[in-house]
C-alpha cells in the first residue's frame, strides 16, 4: 500500500471508484422510475393532466408539443438525454484525469 500524493490519487482508488459508480447506477435507476411514476399519476387523475396542460398555457409555441407528449413523455425525453449526456461528459472527466495524473507522474 502506498500512500496517495494528491486528492486525484486517492479518489482513483478502486474502493472509491466501485463506490461512486454504485452511487450513479442508484441515481440513473432512481432517474429510470420517474416517467412510470408521472405516467401513473396521470392515469389516476384528469386533474394531474389538466394542471399539467394549464402550466403550459403562458407558452403558446410549446402547447401543441406538449399536449401531445404529456408530462410522463416529457420526463421520458429528458430521461434519453441524461442516457445520452451523462457517459459522454463521464468519459471527458476520465481523459483529463487521466491527463492530469500522467503530468503528476512526468513530475515526480
Amino acid at each position: 500500500f502506498r500512500e496517495p500524493k494528491s486528492w486525484a490519487q486517492m479518489m482513483d482508488h478502486s474502493c472509491v471508484m466501485k463506490l461512486m459508480s454504485g452511487v450513479l447506477v442508484f441515481d440513473l435507476a432512481t432517474d429510470s422510475l420517474q416517467p412510470g411514476q408521472v405516467n401513473a399519476c396521470e392515469a389516476l387523475s384528469s386533474a394531474y393532466v389538466a394542471q399539467y396542460l394549464e402550466s403550459w398555457k403562458n407558452v403558446p409555441e410549446a402547447t401543441p408539443i406538449v399536449s401531445n407528449l404529456r408530462l410522463s413523455g416529457l420526463y421520458l425525453a429528458m430521461l434519453v438525454v441524461i442516457c445520452l449526456v451523462q457517459p459522454t461528459q463521464g468519459f471527458k472527466q476520465f481523459r483529463r484525469a487521466q491527463a492530469y495524473l500522467r503530468a503528476a507522474d512526468e513530475e515526480a
